[in-house]
């Protein structure tokens, strides 16, 4: 995930992309601050992607890929 989201990074610097890192073993808060700014692109693990959406946190409305 940290290696997806750091290339997306950096392909999407250009065009002003904001991308979201989500995944366990790290601490939730940033995570969440990030997807509260809003993010273009969110990378995620399956049990974080997960709890953070079934806590209200990630929201699919607006979804156009996944």
């Amino acid at each position: 995930v940290v290696q997806i989201e750091k290339e997306l990074r950096r392909f999407g610097r250009n065009e002003r992309l904001f991308t979201q890192a989500v995944y366990g073993g790290v601490g939730r808060r940033p995570q969440i601050e990030g997807l509260r700014r809003g993010a273009d692109i969110v990378v995620a693990t399956p049990g974080r992607f997960l709890d953070l959406y079934d806590e209200g946190h990630i929201t699919l409305e607006g979804l156009t890929h996944f």
